[in-house]
C-alpha cells in the first residue's frame, strides 16, 4: 500500500523544484525497496544534493546501517551507523543516536 503511494506521489514531486520533497522521496524508495533494489536505493538517496548534512543525513544513514545489519552484514553496517551516530550526537539528538549504537 505504501509504495503504491508513493508511486502515485512521483508525477507530483517531479514537478515540485523543492529539495525537502526529493529528499524524503528518495528515503522513502529506499526503505521501502524490496530487497534486490533496496542498496542501491539507498546509496542513490544518499547522494541526493542537501541530504548530506544534518539530520536528513543521519537518518539515511541509519536506516541504511540497520538495512545492512538486518541483512548480516555486520561488518559494513558499521561505516553508516557510526556516521548516523555523530551526526544525531552533534544535534543533540540522543535518543536518535542510541538507536544508532544499538
Amino acid at each position: 500500500m505504501a509504495s503504491r503511494g508513493l508511486a502515485d506521489l512521483e508525477p507530483k514531486a517531479a514537478a515540485t523544484p523543492a529539495v525537502g520533497v526529493q529528499i524524503s522521496l528518495a528515503y522513502a524508495r529506499a526503505v521501502l525497496a524490496h530487497d534486490e533494489d533496496a542498496e542501491e536505493l539507498f546509496l542513490s538517496a544518499l547522494a541526493v544534493p542537501g541530504s548530506a548534512f544534518g539530520w536528513q543525513r543521519g537518518r539515511f544513514e541509519l536506516a541504511y546501517g540497520s538495512w545492512l545489519r538486518r541483512h548480516r552484514r555486520v561488518v559494513q553496517s558499521r561505516s553508516p551507523l557510526r556516521a548516523a551516530r555523530a551526526t544525531f550526537d552533534a544535534l543533540g539528538a540522543t535518543s536518535w543516536a542510541g538507536r544508532a549504537n544499538r
